[in-house]
């Protein structure tokens, strides 16, 4: 079962995708190499060693990795999907197993923002309470809240569907 083909659009949301995935991997490899301080992307120059000891810096890689696996999904397997013209019927395991990965990253990305909101709140107002929280390797600790949200969604509700 096949419904209408969005060849355009497709093509559109493939190469979007691409590129800006790309983009980031490239210019994230690119300040490694040579350390340019005039050609980085973002979330290569959270990396450093200087920025990546601070914690909200280590939650803002978490968002930036978690934002980029969605976009592989959101941006690259529906433009795919629109090209062949597909519906839920034509792929109804692969579109269960994507709809579900797609909502738990981005549950699990709407808990981290959260989380970076609190982390940069408490560190302005109650300095105190954010460094009993955030101070060195508990960011990690930390952030295993979204990991296991996005997880819950995964596991047991109904996944989006692409159709």
């Amino acid at each position: 079962m096949y419904g209408v083909r969005h060849g355009y659009l497709g093509q559109f949301d493939v190469a979007y995708g691409t590129i800006i995935n790309v983009s980031v991997i490239f210019f994230a490899m690119l300040v490694q190499i040579n350390y340019l301080d005039h050609v980085s992307s973002v979330l290569s120059v959270m990396f450093r060693p200087e920025y990546y000891k601070m914690s909200c810096f280590k939650i803002m890689i978490c968002l930036g990795i978690v934002d980029m696996l969605a976009l592989c999904i959101n941006s690259i397997t529906t433009g795919i999907l629109a090209m062949k013209g597909a519906v839920w019927c034509s792929y109804p395991v692969f579109n269960y197993i994507v709809g579900m990965i797609v909502l738990g990253l981005w549950c699990g990305s709407c808990i981290i923002v959260l989380i970076l909101v609190a982390n940069r709140l408490l560190d302005l107002s109650e300095h105190w309470l954010g460094k009993t929280l955030f101070n060195g390797n508990r960011t990690f600790l930390v952030m295993l809240a979204p990991f296991f949200y996005g997880l819950y969604f995964i596991i047991f509700t109904n996944p989006v569907g692409f159709n």
